[in-house]
């Protein structure tokens, strides 16, 4: 690939990325899920990974609910691998 044509498709995938983000930010935060403008942070760098698999902007952000949703499970999940319950004075064997 020629300097040129690399510099034009990088250009071209920037460019795309950019309306990919105002699509995400607008039409999918904003209008789909109800979020006012300036309330849910987009940084753009977070979402690259997305785009480069080619998700669509809505793909992307109910993956990113769901990845949230799941953290937040095994967070909030005792954990019953440590849990000992404790004795009460007089139950030790």
């Amino acid at each position: 690939m020629s300097e040129i044509n690399k510099f034009a498709s990088d250009f071209i995938r920037a460019w795309q990325f950019e309306d990919w983000i105002e699509t995400l930010e607008t039409e999918v935060i904003q209008e789909g899920y109800g979020y006012e403008p300036g309330e849910f942070n987009v940084t753009p760098e977070n979402w690259r990974p997305l785009f480069l698999e080619g998700l669509s902007p809505l793909d992307a952000f109910k993956r990113a609910l769901n990845a949230h949703c799941e953290a937040r499970k095994a967070e909030e999940a005792p954990s019953m691998t440590t849990y000992q319950p404790k004795q009460k004075r007089g139950d030790a064997a």
